[in-house]
């Protein structure tokens, strides 16, 4: 089956970005398959064809199923911003890379009411050596655009609407990753890529701000140990067993009328 080419081989660029729009736009609960299956469409097989029927089918029985949120005017007070990067080493079977993504919503005070604002996921440049590595890649490396491009200027952007500081809440569930973030750079890790090197630099000041040099970025926020099944961005990264997947589209607040 892996051999045989499938006969979407042709076609299945096509679907698959159909599928991307909408899975980029508002149902994330299709988002990881369909990435997965876009990076193989080079050489689709039957067992391609099987996992494209399999997707369209899921789809075809939860058109209705919608991202419904809330909050309340009396959340402005204490609304955070909660943000969920994770990672899978190994999460694709046909590679070696590791695959990341993220969560990102703005949080009633309680937890309770969330509301969505952007979430993604991407396959890492290089082959990680164990979890840590590749938590810390994709919080620091490939996330460093979602950091620095989606989650700061939004966080700076939710503070002149509510004339106020917003906390920014990451929740990461590898204990090594938020030793290295709280670390920072240092002469030690000079190995690493410049890009890396300043990424990491950059994490560390979000979340561990210099509050002695006045001339600092200061930011109101915290990288606290949560674990998986809590967080939301950890079904951004791998394709969950059924039970794992309906548990991870209930906690993401997908609904059916």
């Amino acid at each position: 089956a892996h051999a045989i080419k499938g006969a979407q081989a042709g076609s299945a660029l096509s679907h698959l970005m159909k599928i991307m729009y909408i899975g980029r736009l508002c149902r994330g609960d299709v988002l990881v398959t369909t990435t997965f299956l876009a990076r193989r469409v080079n050489w689709c097989s039957l067992n391609e064809d099987k996992r494209l029927h399999r997707l369209m089918s899921y789809i075809s029985h939860h058109l209705d199923l919608s991202l419904n949120h809330c909050l309340s005017p009396a959340d402005a007070a204490g609304a955070f911003l909660d943000f969920s990067p994770d990672a899978e080493l190994g999460g694709d079977p046909y590679i070696t890379k590791a695959s990341g993504g993220y969560w990102l919503e703005l949080s009633s005070p309680c937890g309770e009411r969330k509301w969505p604002i952007c979430f993604g996921t991407k396959k890492a440049g290089h082959t990680s050596g164990s979890t840590a590595d590749s938590e810390t890649w994709s919080l620091v490396g490939t996330h460093d655009a979602a950091l620095k491009r989606d989650v700061i200027p939004l966080l700076h952007q939710i503070e002149i609407t509510l004339g106020r500081p917003v906390k920014l809440v990451g929740k990461e569930d590898n204990t090594a990753c938020i030793a290295a973030v709280k670390r920072g750079y240092s002469p030690a890790l000079r190995y690493l890529q410049r890009h890396a090197q300043v990424s990491l630099g950059f994490v560390h000041e979000v979340f561990h701000p210099e509050w002695e040099d006045n001339a600092a970025p200061k930011y109101l926020a915290e990288l606290s140990y949560w674990e998986s099944k809590s967080r939301k961005g950890d079904w951004m990264t791998k394709e969950l067993a059924p039970k794992d997947f309906c548990h991870a589209v209930s906690l993401a607040g997908f609904v059916s009328p």
